[in-house]
């Protein structure tokens, strides 16, 4: 299983990752994104979930590369398991 978290510390542009696994394949990886609208958003105890994980979505790898935007001011979490 590989495991990678990245983060987009840019306020307000996505960029695009290309993850590239040296000497190791990936057919399918689950992402999950914690993001807000607002690069201030916060939880409180009235409002708990500002920011929030999005929903696990999986995408497709071709060969030893995996391809994702990260929305701006972001953290990713990436999973697959290695072939």
């Amino acid at each position: 299983m590989l495991c990678v978290t990245v983060v987009n510390t840019h306020p307000t542009q996505p960029i695009e990752l290309a993850l590239q696994v040296y000497q190791g394949r990936l057919n399918e990886v689950e992402m999950v994104t914690l993001a807000a609208h607002d690069i201030h958003a916060y939880n409180t105890l009235d409002q708990p979930a500002m920011v929030a994980p999005s929903v696990p979505r999986t995408i497709q790898a071709r060969r030893d590369q995996v391809h994702v935007l990260l929305p701006a001011c972001s953290v990713t979490r990436l999973m697959g398991r290695l072939g």
